[in-house]
């Protein structure tokens, strides 16, 4: 059925969600925001990838126009070489950072790509570090036109920093995220001992809460970050994760402690609070010591990518 625009109020895209606006895309009877998120759709379903859709609801991110020859600065082989793992005997292996990438639809798709392209033997996705590992043919597909593929379907590559660079600068931050909020936890502990203990003067108690909210600040706002940023990326792509019922605890668990000390002169839950960060934070930072662990057992398929 042609492509035509009909006027309808309050239609979400079929594609990616969004908004269809007054005048929305019609193409074999669904409704799309623009001619980008019909033009993956129309892809998928032309190489019958239907389950695409069937995984989660409105799965995709709004596709944008294809720019022309956007990927072509990788026909360079310095720039090419930053994105490849391996490239002996007609078969590469490249790697590429897809912000992008944030549900089991994208994961299934994404790991779907030879049905696109017959040129490609394998892809694999790492969910946590949002990229993707594609083994393919090199006399059959050249890099800048398999950025293209990944581009057309709605996941552009981000050329700008390798994968290795995006998930440095993620651990770094997780761990300065860690150290604050153990620095803070230990600190709020310590003035809290004579509360705990009943030892507390009582002129004195108040400034004790006082000073453990102000050690919590820096914990709520950027230490809980960690959690908070992926909660409201769920919540914006209509799905629930994990982070989005530890991102409520904590924020309840804030509003009660500040309302106990600002409100009734209690001492509130910030020890809590710290402890609860600090612990939760020391578990992401443990899951991510694994994923690099079993990085480490798979990386023989770089050199034997066809397996």
């Amino acid at each position: 059925m042609p492509a035509e625009e009909k006027k309808h109020n309050d239609i979400p895209c079929y594609h990616c969600g969004e908004d269809c606006g007054s005048h929305p895309i019609v193409f074999d009877d669904r409704y799309f925001c623009c001619h980008g998120c019909k033009t993956v759709y129309n892809i998928l379903s032309v190489n019958k990838l239907y389950t695409y859709y069937e995984l989660e609801p409105t799965p995709g991110a709004r596709k944008d126009n294809l720019v022309k020859d956007r990927y072509r600065i990788l026909e360079n082989p310095d720039i090419a070489s930053r994105f490849t793992n391996f490239n002996e005997g007609g078969i590469a292996r490249v790697s590429f950072f897809l912000p992008n990438i944030h549900c089991s639809s994208c994961i299934w798709l994404l790991e779907n790509l030879q049905k696109l392209n017959a040129a490609i033997l394998i892809s694999k996705v790492n969910f946590q570090q949002k990229t993707v590992a594609i083994t393919y043919k090199t006399n059959q597909l050249a890099m800048p036109l398999l950025a293209d593929l990944l581009d057309s379907i709605g996941y552009p590559p981000n050329l700008s920093q390798t994968a290795e660079k995006q998930k440095n600068q993620w651990s770094k931050r997780l761990l300065m995220r860690t150290g604050i909020a153990g620095f803070c936890f230990g600190n709020i502990m310590l003035l809290s001992f004579p509360a705990y203990f009943s030892l507390t003067n009582e002129g004195y108690e108040h400034w004790f809460a006082y000073i453990n909210m102000a050690l919590t600040v820096p914990v709520f706002f950027y230490s809980a970050l960690e959690f908070f940023s992926p909660a409201f990326k769920s919540l914006a792509n209509k799905v629930i994760n994990i982070d989005l019922p530890v991102s409520i605890g904590i924020v309840a668990l804030f509003v009660r402690s500040v309302t106990d000390v600002l409100a009734y002169g209690g001492p509130g839950y910030f020890d809590s609070l710290a402890g609860l960060v600090f612990f939760l934070l020391i578990g992401r930072w443990y899951q991510q010591v694994s994923y690099k662990a079993l990085s480490f057992q798979k990386m023989h398929v770089s050199f034997c990518p066809w397996e």
